[in-house]
Formats: structure tokens, sequence, C-alpha cells
């Protein structure tokens, strides 16, 4: 079992060099993919967010929030 651990050493520049490498025959139809899985996930982020402050501003939450901000209450 020693033998094995002396010939078996993986420093973290190793680890570093393994993670950041591109593997062989990567193309750019790959990187389409998930740049194109990023834009949905963030558009339908972004549509969360503006039905959510939507909504809030339709209850008055948000007229509410604002005026504070602003010292109306």
């Amino acid at each position: 079992m020693d033998a094995i651990r002396k010939d078996f050493k993986v420093t973290i520049v190793d680890t570093y060099k393994f993670i950041t490498q591109e593997e062989k025959g990567q193309s750019m139809v790959e990187y389409g993919i998930i740049l194109a899985l990023i834009v949905i996930v963030g558009f339908i982020g972004l549509l969360a967010l503006s039905g959510n402050l939507k909504s809030l501003y339709q209850e008055g939450v948000f007229t509410k929030i604002k005026n504070a901000f602003l010292g109306k209450i």
C-alpha cells in the first residue's frame, strides 16, 4: 500500500491543471449549448423576479416600501 502511495502523488497544481484543461475534441456546439442554458436560466430568473415585483406593486406593498424609503409613511 505504501508503494502505491509513493508513486501516486497528486498536488494541488496537478489537480488545477487537470480541472482547467480542455478536453480534446470539445466543439463549439458544446459551448453553445452551455451558453444557451445559461441564457435560458437567466431569462427564467428575470421573469420570476419581474412577476414578483409586479404582484408586490399590485398589492400595494411595493408602494409602502417606496414611501417608507422616501419618508412618506
